[in-house]
């Protein structure tokens, strides 16, 4: 399996890095190949390491809405599904394109997919007339990937700076590689952090992908159940909680993995310091307009070790939950660390 990450972290298009090399495997999960995207398959992780040949926006659509990608690699993946059908298609119409980018960013309505898309779209259409829009949106949708890629490294940065020596760093959820990268940065400047990432139902991303993520690159991490973020809180064997975001509103208020609420009450009951990473969403006022997903029941189901539960009553499985600005100590962006309530000034800069 090790050599099998080397090859996929080592691929050509992969962005690198000049002090901390190439971005980990789960920060850039999708890239595009030939005339297919290839996508990491994050369900089949740490099981296998394998990835998924997408070749249409109607395919990458259902790779996210399955979870097989999430965080940023939902991200890369609309974005270059979008290129991939404006370069096979060159001869379709500004509709179409239009209707590819609508199916990709309805795949999972709490994530601003479709705001991002539709600035692909606006701006590509600025670009250059109808007659070369497709390859106008091509450019523009690898353009925006190429700027994530680059300004993640700047977020790590700021993370990191975040952080003292011998910190120890709760979080939930997974960031798409952004632990890794912090503690790259870290580990440059001579500081030694720790991790501890709760389980994350019900696909344990946090054990599935977080945990595992760190330990290939033999960073210290250790895995709790979900439910025992607040004792460890209690106890003060956590120095920060450190969690991305998946919508930032301009209120401050920030949707992540369902859960994040809970912990975040626990961390300022307990004075630790709570940071999420997020980009503010101008579309979003506060955290009453974000869109909570739920997901199919069955998900709770299932279990994250693909055990089956029996079906003999209903279960419900929102998918985010929102923790307002009240209990978030700071929102870190490639452009700084904004409070909550400032987090406007972000336009700013």
């Amino acid at each position: 399996m090790l050599n099998r990450l080397k090859e996929l972290v080592n691929k050509p298009q992969r962005h690198r890095h000049p002090v901390y090399g190439p971005a980990p495997l789960l920060a850039q999960p999708a890239w595009l190949e030939g005339e297919h995207v290839e996508v990491v398959d994050e369900l089949a992780i740490p099981f296998r390491l394998w990835t998924i040949r997408v070749r249409s926006a109607h395919q990458a659509a259902k790779v996210i809405k399955e979870m097989r990608t999430r965080a940023v690699g939902q991200v890369y993946t609309a974005l270059f599904s979008l290129a991939l059908e404006a370069l096979k298609h060159r001869r379709r119409s500004e509709r179409a394109l239009w209707r590819a980018a609508e199916e990709l960013g309805s795949a999972r309505p709490t994530m601003p997919l479709r705001q991002l898309l539709e600035g692909v779209m606006r701006r590509a259409e600025e670009a250059s007339g109808e007659r070369r829009l497709a390859e106008a949106v091509h450019t523009s949708a690898v353009s925006f990937a190429q700027k994530i890629a680059e300004r993640r490294w700047m977020w790590a940065e700021k993370a990191a700076d975040l952080l003292r020596d011998g910190a120890v760093v709760l979080t939930h959820c997974n960031i798409s590689g952004g632990l890794v990268m912090i503690a790259r940065i870290c580990r440059h400047r001579g500081k030694k952090v720790s991790f501890i990432a709760t389980e994350t139902r019900p696909y344990l991303q946090g054990a599935r992908l977080t945990a595992w993520e760190l330990w290939v690159e033999g960073f210290s991490v250790k895995v709790i159940p979900d439910g025992a973020a607040a004792s460890f809180l209690a106890r003060g064997e956590v120095d920060i909680v450190l969690v991305g975001g998946d919508r930032c509103a301009l209120s401050g208020d920030v949707a992540n993995k369902v859960g994040t609420l809970q912990i975040a009450i626990a961390a300022k009951e307990f004075g630790v310091p709570l940071y999420i990473a997020a980009a503010p969403d101008p579309s979003t006022p506060s955290g009453e307009d974000i869109p909570i997903e739920y997901r199919d029941p069955d998900e709770i189901f299932c279990g994250g070790w693909g055990i089956k539960l029996p079906k003999v009553f209903d279960a419900m499985y929102p998918a985010f939950d929102v923790t307002p600005a009240e209990y978030i100590t700071g929102i870190i962006t490639h452009k700084g660390v904004f409070r909550p309530q400032e987090v406007c000034k972000f336009f700013e800069r």
